[in-house]
């Protein structure tokens, strides 16, 4: 998917410019419906949890596939997530594998669709 390292300098917005940080990501753009995040293969150590709130409802987090996108959370402490979900509706994470918490995913939400070809 991208055509160089991620840097949270970059804009995210190109193969070519790829962010590092997922949650660097979130903070900075207001994400809507039909807006969707292209994940590269990696294993993504998360030293905190990845926090979808209600600006960014009807965003997809994709990955490249549930066997080379790695979200490890690294903490399964009470209370750790990989993903938190505050209030946003419509959120889709797809083709991606979470580890590494006490739950995968948390959600404050009542709609959130989680898609793994072939389970």
């Amino acid at each position: 998917l991208t055509t160089a390292s991620g840097l949270d300098t970059n804009s995210g917005k190109s193969p070519s410019a790829p962010m590092r940080n997922l949650s660097e990501l979130l903070r900075l753009y207001d994400l809507d419906v039909g807006d969707v995040i292209h994940v590269d293969a990696g294993i993504y150590v998360l030293p905190d949890d990845i926090t979808i709130g209600t600006l960014d409802s009807g965003v997809t987090i994709s990955g490249k596939s549930s066997d080379s996108v790695i979200f490890d959370r690294a903490n399964r402490s009470a209370g750790t997530s990989a993903f938190r979900i505050n209030g946003a509706s419509g959120v889709t994470i797809e083709n991606v594998s979470i580890t590494g918490a006490e739950k995968g995913v948390y959600w404050s939400i009542h709609e959130m669709k989680i898609y793994q070809p072939g389970r």
